[in-house]
């Protein structure tokens, strides 16, 4: 594992395009929303880029992405050290892989390998 640095961004909303619209107004950021996804894209022009995930029934929440060669190692080293996997690697098709820790206070982490 030798990236470690963070990489992506996601918010959780009930309202994807009203939070979308927020940021939009807010900071300028520009969104794209993927409905067979239930996900939307942002942004930001500062070089980390992030979404706005669906996939909860969270009204709110955030996971940041750190960058790993091979995240089933990083999943084992995340057990070893007294984490716990939430969700096991799964791919996405074109772009890379990735895969869900909860640390030990229990906040929910990714790990991002991407493509290329």
């Amino acid at each position: 594992m030798k990236h470690h640095s963070i990489v992506h961004f996601d918010l959780v909303a009930k309202d994807r395009d009203a939070l979308a619209q927020f940021y939009q107004q807010l900071f300028g950021w520009q969104y794209t929303h993927h409905e067979e996804l239930k996900y939307t894209m942002l942004r930001t022009g500062g070089g980390l880029d992030g979404g706005i995930a669906g996939l909860s029934d969270q009204s709110s929440g955030q996971v940041f992405y750190i960058s790993t060669d091979d995240i089933d190692a990083a999943l084992r080293k995340v057990i070893e050290h007294g984490g716990t996997v939430a969700h096991p690697r799964e791919d996405v098709p074109g772009v890379g892989e990735l895969a869900y820790f909860r640390d030990p206070t229990g906040n929910t982490v990714g790990f991002w390998r991407g493509e290329g």
